[in-house]
């Protein structure tokens, strides 16, 4: 008999997996066989699409998924699948992939080694036929079982199933066939999946999560999420720093999530992708990337030189929209969600998306996030933004956040003035006034050094040293000063406790701390974007150390 995990169904369970749960129980000669009904993908509401029907453990196969459809009628007709005549927006195959990538994707962060263990799918239409689908390149015949199905040898069936993905996926040529699956590796994915003991997150508390996350937005930040919510088509929020266009975007993630869509994040930041990887990991539906990762992971290519702009900027996504291709619908994704918007929308990186996309930019839901007026720096705002109004002409286009989430006034208010922007935010949310910023006016003959490191000592007295960060437009400068400090210091991309970190305007973007060193040098990199994207970083305390001509450049304009 297989092991059933839980032992028991709900008298409330659709009657096809009641049907198929009470089969799998009293079969016989599968005694390491294990059956875990209705697994929750790690905290999602239970509502069909945010769990997996059945997950059958079956040693020397493999691991199934099963999606059970209960409908009297289940079609596939000219594209569309329909429930007992309702059209559904995702078919079973997609829910049933989507489910068995949520899955795979956890294991991987779990550092499970599942190398020897394929891993498969089925839709099994319990009250259907196989008849009533329309033949498809994307759905294999033995994806699908019917209601004749149970009236068969059910242990054959999906053993069957297992071994057309074993053969798909090329297991027979690279595993030795007597190490497959093994009764050690199922029992360990078991436990893993649903140990004795779980203390998880639960769908309720996930929902208390969101909606914790969603309050402290600001009410146009509610509105704003009110607008985009079910659109099916591409978003466009636009905003300046700190008015929460991040915020909302790992909000909307989380609800793609919920909605069982697999979603594809992307960013150009590194240290932002870092960033929003831990804020979304356990949300197993979503995978983030910033957008050159992305490209790499599908393509399995790195440059020669990793300063060659035409490779990174033309032939990788080249090479990428080749590879998305090649392995077909099903690997593609429900939902994409774009941060920093003003920075990747290259028709060449919107193709890459585009594509990514199971039913493309122009029919999925899409949400692109960015300030297209003063952070755009590898792009042009006003060319990205026509860009992508180019390749979704159908996108709607939300009024521009302007309430200042982050900064102090004292900030927000000195960061207006020096860059003459008296609108560029209308209000702030922090009702506190703050520590005004501290700017220091370097002349000729001034040790910008010695200062800085006057500065650096007064925050380390006040901010745990992990809190401040130092930013300049000149990293190589910045490295020279950083190497004389006898602080402890760590650049940007590595964060560690107990360090400051350091590194450029350009690698901080969209992230934020309590206390911000700004330090520029006498070499004319310095420009209204780096002291902009510096400046609005901090939370707390900004301090300003910059040659007096580097302030006139700012205060004029140029």
């Amino acid at each position: 008999m297989v092991q059933m995990r839980p032992d028991f169904i709900s008298k409330t369970a659709p009657k096809g997996e009641i049907a198929l749960f009470n089969l799998l129980r009293d079969v016989k000669g599968a005694d390491n066989w294990i059956a875990l009904h209705s697994l929750d993908i790690f905290g999602d509401i239970p509502t069909g699409q945010g769990e997996a029907d059945m997950v059958v453990l079956i040693p020397g196969k493999g691991v199934i998924f099963v999606e059970v459809k209960s409908h009297d009628s289940v079609t596939f007709r000219k594209g569309v699948w329909r429930y007992n005549g309702e059209i559904s927006e995702k078919g079973p195959i997609k829910q049933a992939y989507n489910a068995m990538y949520a899955v795979m994707k956890y294991l991987k962060s779990q550092n499970l080694n599942t190398h020897d263990i394929p891993f498969g799918f089925v839709a099994w239409l319990t009250g259907g036929k196989k008849e009533d689908i329309d033949p498809t390149p994307e759905i294999k015949p033995w994806m699908i079982l019917d209601s004749s199905d149970l009236k068969k040898d059910i242990k054959g069936s999906l053993s069957n199933v297992m071994d057309n993905w074993i053969d798909l996926r090329g297991f027979w040529n690279n595993v030795d066939p007597s190490k497959l699956a093994s009764v050690p590796q199922i029992n360990e994915i078991a436990m893993f999946l649903r140990p004795d003991v779980q203390i998880t997150k639960t769908a309720d508390m996930r929902i208390a999560e969101l909606n914790a996350s969603l309050g402290q937005a600001l009410a146009e930040q509610k509105l704003i999420m009110e607008l985009v919510k079910g659109k099916k088509s591409p978003v466009i929020i636009s905003g300046v720093a700190g008015t929460g266009k991040t915020h909302i975007a790992i909000a909307e993630a989380k609800r793609a999530h919920q909605r069982g869509d697999r979603t594809l994040f992307v960013c150009f930041n590194k240290v932002l992708a870092k960033y929003l990887k831990q804020e979304l990991s356990d949300y197993n539906y979503v995978e983030v990337h910033h957008i050159h990762s992305y490209m790499t992971q599908l393509t399995g290519q790195t440059p020669l030189d990793e300063n060659d702009s035409i490779w990174w900027r033309e032939t990788l996504p080249s090479l990428a929209e080749a590879a998305i291709i090649e392995q077909g619908p099903l690997e593609r994704f429900d939902c994409l969600i774009v941060d920093e918007a003003q920075d990747l929308c290259l028709d060449a990186y919107l193709d890459v998306l585009d594509l990514s996309l199971e039913n493309g930019l122009a029919n999925s839901p899409s949400f692109f996030f960015g300030d297209f007026t003063h952070q755009a720096i590898y792009l042009a705002g006003d060319l990205a933004l026509e860009n992508l109004k180019r390749k979704a002409p159908n996108a709607f286009e939300a009024s521009p956040l302007d309430v200042n989430c982050r900064n102090t006034k004292e900030i927000g208010d000195t960061i207006m003035q020096i860059l003459k922007e008296p609108t560029l935010y209308s209000s702030y949310r922090r009702t506190e006034a703050g520590v005004a910023p501290t700017l220091r006016r370097m002349n000729a003959g001034d040790s910008i050094e010695d200062e800085a490191k006057a500065q650096l000592s007064r925050l380390a007295k006040t901010f745990p040293l992990e809190d401040i960060v130092i930013l300049s437009s000149n990293k190589k400068l910045l490295e020279n000063l950083v190497a004389t400090l006898k602080l402890e210091t760590t650049p940007i991309e590595a964060p560690k406790k107990g360090k400051v970190r350091w590194g450029t305007a350009h690698a901080f973007k969209g992230m934020e701390s309590a206390a911000i060193l700004l330090i520029e040098f006498e070499d004319g990199a310095s420009s209204r974007e780096t002291f902009y994207i510096s400046s609005t970083r901090s939370l707390a305390e900004l301090v300003c150390v910059m040659p007096a001509k580097v302030i006139e450049k700012l205060v004029r304009g140029n």
